[in-house]
C-alpha cells in the first residue's frame, strides 16, 4: 500500500470516529443535558373541537356560599327571631336543619337545555324544625328565586303527602351531645361498681364512647335508640372494643330532662334499669366479663404498621389533561356532564352528554342501605338507611394519591346544615382520566399485509368519598 492511500485511509478514520463522537454526544444531550429541550406533541382532540362549557348546566350547581347566605338571611327575616343557631338548639326550639339546591323540575330544565326556554327559577329547599310551636313539626320550604329571594312556600305535603311528625326527624348533633350528657352524668354512676369491675370506668376521664343505631323504634310515634358502649381508643375503631353494655335511651320528650333509660343490656342479659343492674351485681348475680383496654384488643392482634416501601406507580398527562371542569361542569372532546352533591342522597350527576347527545338525564345514588346483626339489640336491630342521615352530610375530603391520583382536579362542595352559616368541605370531588391499561380493541397482523390496530381504553372519572 503506498503513503497516499494509507494518510487516505486515516483521514477517512478520523473523521469517522468524529463522527461518531458527535453523535453519542447529541445523544447524551437529548436524553438529560440542558442543551437539548424536551419536544411536546401538539396536543389532539378525537373530534378536533376544543372544550365546550354550556351555560345551561349551571341550573344544576350546587349553592354557592352567597346563595347559602341569602337564603339563610331570608328565613331568619320571615320565621323570626325565635329561630336559633341548629347547632346550640333544643328539641322545643326552632331551626334550620339544612339548606342545599332545590332541583328544577325535569320538564322545565329539559325544556331550557333543549328548546332555548327560560332557565326554571334557582330555589332552595330549607328544612326545618318546629320545636317551639303547638303542634311540633318537621317543614321543608322551598326558597327562591337566587341569588335574592323574595318568596316562600311549604312543599311539606306536596313531597310527603302530609305533615311530618316531630319525632321523625334527624338527630342533630346537639341532641346526641345531650344523650351522652344524660348517659355519662346521670345514669352510669347508678351503676359505678359493676363499671369499675369490668370496665376501668372513670366518670371524669371518659375512657367510654356511645354508638347510636337506627331505626329509632320498632312502631309509629317511637323515639328510642339503643346506644352502645365501647372503650375510648385514640388510633383504632371503636368499633371492635365493646364492652358488653348497651341502654334504651327514649328521647322523645322536647325537655331532655324527661329523657329515660327503657331497658339495659349487659353480657345476654336484659334488665328494668341501670339501678337494677348495680344491686343484681352487688348480690352477685351477674356474669361480669372483664374486657380489657389495655392492648389485648382485637386491634392489636391486626398486623402492625410497617413502614412504606417504594413508592406506587403515578399517572400523569403526557400532553396535558384531556378534559376540563369548571364549577361543577365537566367538558371533554367526547364527554360533558354536571355534578352536585346532595345533602341527604350523595353524589348526582346530570345532562350526561357523549359527542353531544344526551345518553341520560340524571345518574345519581339515591339510597345506601347496611343491614348488622348479632346477639345484642344494638347489633340485631340496626339497619342503617344512610339517606337519614345524609350521605353528604358526611362526606370526607379525599386523599391525594389514594382516593384519586394527584393530577386529578379537585373541588370543594360548599354545605349549610345545622349551623346558620355556610361551611367548605375541601376536596370534596376529584375528577381524572384514567388509563385502565388494556386495549379496548387490537389486531396485529403478520399474514401478507403487516400492520398492527389498537385503541387503549380509558375512562372519564368522578369521585365522591362518604365515610361511615
Amino acid at each position: 500500500m503506498t503513503q497516499k492511500a494509507t494518510l487516505v485511509l486515516l483521514a477517512l478514520a478520523v473523521i469517522t470516529i468524529f463522527a461518531l463522537v458527535c453523535v453519542l454526544l447529541a445523544s447524551k444531550s437529548g436524553a438529560g443535558g440542558e442543551a437539548s429541550q424536551p419536544r411536546h406533541c401538539p396536543s389532539i382532540y378525537p373530534n378536533g373541537r376544543p372544550w365546550k362549557h354550556s351555560s345551561q348546566s349551571q341550573i344544576f350547581a350546587d349553592l354557592s356560599p352567597e346563595e347559602l347566605t341569602a337564603v339563610m338571611d331570608f328565613l331568619t327575616k320571615k320565621l323570626g327571631p325565635g329561630l336559633v343557631d341548629a347547632a346550640q338548639a333544643q328539641p322545643s326550639d326552632n331551626c334550620v336543619f339544612s339548606v342545599e339546591l332545590q332541583l328544577p323540575s325535569k320538564a322545565a330544565a329539559l325544556a331550557h337545555l333543549d328548546r332555548g326556554g327560560p332557565p326554571p327559577a334557582r330555589e332552595a329547599l330549607a328544612i326545618v324544625f318546629f320545636g317551639g310551636q303547638r303542634q311540633p313539626n318537621v317543614s321543608e320550604l322551598v326558597v327562591g328565586p337566587l341569588p335574592h329571594p323574595s318568596y316562600m312556600r311549604d312543599v311539606t305535603e306536596e313531597h310527603h303527602g302530609g305533615p311530618l311528625p316531630y319525632y321523625r326527624r334527624p338527630v342533630l348533633e346537639r341532641e346526641y351531645l345531650d344523650i351522652d350528657q344524660m348517659i355519662f352524668d346521670r345514669e352510669l354512676p347508678k351503676a359505678a361498681g359493676l363499671l369499675h369491675h369490668c370496665c376501668f370506668y372513670k366518670r371524669q376521664g371518659r375512657n367510654l364512647v356511645t354508638m347510636t343505631t337506627a331505626p329509632r323504634g320498632l312502631q309509629s310515634g317511637d323515639r328510642a335508640t339503643w346506644f352502645g358502649l365501647y372503650y375510648k381508643l385514640s388510633g383504632a375503631g371503636i368499633f371492635l372494643h365493646p364492652v358488653g353494655l348497651e341502654l334504651l335511651v327514649d328521647h322523645k320528650a322536647l325537655d331532655p330532662a324527661h329523657w329515660t333509660i327503657q331497658k339495659v343490656f349487659y353480657q345476654g342479659r336484659y334488665y328494668d334499669s341501670l339501678v337494677q343492674l348495680e344491686e343484681q351485681f352487688e348480690a352477685g348475680l351477674v356474669n361480669v366479663v372483664l374486657v380489657p383496654d389495655n392492648g389485648t384488643g382485637a386491634s392489636w392482634s391486626l398486623k402492625s404498621p410497617v413502614a412504606p416501601g417504594a413508592a406506587p406507580p403515578l399517572q400523569f398527562y403526557p400532553q396535558g389533561p384531556r378534559f376540563n371542569v369548571q364549577g361543577s361542569q365537566v367538558s371533554s372532546p367526547l364527554w360533558t356532564f354536571s355534578f352536585g352533591l346532595g345533602a341527604f342522597s350523595g353524589l348526582r350527576i346530570f345532562d350526561i352528554r357523549f359527542q353531544g347527545e344526551r345518553v341520560a338525564y340524571e345518574v345519581s345514588v339515591q339510597e345506601a342501605l347496611a343491614v348488622y346483626g348479632g346477639n345484642s339489640p344494638a347489633a340485631m336491630l340496626t339497619h342503617y338507611i344512610d339517606g337519614n342521615f345524609g350521605m353528604g352530610k358526611y362526606s370526607t375530603p379525599l386523599t391525594r394519591g389514594v382516593d384519586c391520583p394527584y393530577v386529578a382536579t379537585y373541588v370543594d362542595w360548599h354545605f349549610l346544615l345545622e349551623s346558620q352559616t355556610p361551611k367548605t368541605l375541601r376536596d370534596a370531588f376529584c375528577v381524572f382520566e384514567q388509563n385502565q391499561g388494556l386495549p379496548l380493541r387490537r389486531h396485529h397482523s403478520e399474514f401478507d399485509s403487516y400492520y398492527f390496530g389498537g385503541l387503549a381504553e380509558t375512562v372519564l372519572v368522578t369521585v365522591w368519598q362518604r365515610e361511615f
